[in-house]
């Protein structure tokens, strides 16, 4: 993930994209490939899901925790740039 304190690339991605505010309300939830009731089933990926009345319902699936991990690290920096540390 690439972090960058240059607020103008951040707003020329803005005026050429599509804008989608995320919902109020999402979901996370551990996946696993084996069918639901499987006993001890083993879970491989996180699965984040919300909806977009446009949209429909999108989910965005993390296979690895690396990207998870970036992800997360970044939410909280920014997090802390826009309103404070928690």
């Amino acid at each position: 993930m690439n972090e960058t304190s240059d607020w103008s690339k951040s707003s020329k991605a803005i005026d050429n994209a599509r804008l989608i505010e995320v919902p109020d309300s999402l979901d996370v939830f551990s996946w696993s490939p084996q069918p639901p009731g499987t006993p001890n089933a083993k879970t491989t990926q996180v699965h984040l899901h919300f909806s977009i009345p446009s949209l429909g319902t999108l989910f965005v699936r993390f296979k690895g925790p690396g990207t998870l991990d970036e992800l997360i690290s970044a939410l909280q920096k920014h997090r802390a740039d826009v309103w404070g540390p928690k």
